[in-house]
């Protein structure tokens, strides 16, 4: 993505892709009510390396939505600039601690082993795991 994408409301957007994700230098995603943002490499589950690369800026600072990365196991992340609401405040009973998270995709058996491996990570599935 290299140029600005601003709304005001309650509209989500989504940027799903099957391989990376770069948000360029530069570039902004901005919301001013209550939408939220789903970026997410590796959107087919393939287990491809699919990473997010933000070099721009992400702000959630006038918002009340929340913001969710995802990216493949064996992907990369880089966070760039994040910008959140400070009174940003969790539904009851969703386990949120954070206005904007970065979660590692789930897509096979294998990757559940994986957890294991970083206990300290955010982890989200992917597709069905037939086990």
């Amino acid at each position: 993505m290299s140029g600005t994408v601003q709304w005001h409301g309650g509209a989500s957007l989504a940027l799903n892709s099957p391989h990376d994700v770069t948000i360029a230098p530069g570039a902004a995603i901005r919301n001013n009510g209550g939408g939220n943002l789903t970026v997410r490499a590796d959107a087919v589950g393939l287990n491809n390396g699919g990473g997010i690369d933000n070099r721009g800026t992400i702000d959630w600072s006038g918002s009340t939505g929340i913001v969710s990365l995802l990216y493949d196991m064996s992907g990369t992340y880089s966070a760039g600039t994040l910008l959140i609401n400070r009174c940003w405040t969790a539904a009851p009973f969703s386990a949120l601690v954070t206005q904007v998270t970065a979660y590692k995709l789930v897509n096979r058996a294998a990757d559940l082993v994986k957890i294991s491996q970083d206990l300290e990570g955010n982890y989200a599935l992917g597709k069905d795991i037939d086990l």
